[in-house]
């Protein structure tokens, strides 16, 4: 195989299985922290419009209630 590359001009490189197994792994452990994070941070800003949104609408509620009996 080697011999048949090597008419392409092509520059091979080997890398031992476990080296390999070992990135992966890597790869997989910060994929799962990056996806935590994104999670918490996500939950956080939804957490920060809800927030807004009741904020909002009590002081909707409260003006109509305090014009209700004028």
């Amino acid at each position: 195989m080697t011999a048949k590359l090597n008419t392409f001009e092509v520059a091979i490189t080997r890398f031992d299985a476990a080296e390999v197994a070992a990135e992966v792994e890597h790869a997989r452990e910060v994929e799962k922290q990056m996806a935590k994070e994104t999670r918490e941070k996500l939950r956080a800003e939804r957490s920060e419009t809800f927030k807004e949104t009741v904020a909002k609408k009590s002081e909707e509620l409260k003006n109509w209630f305090s014009n209700l009996g004028k």
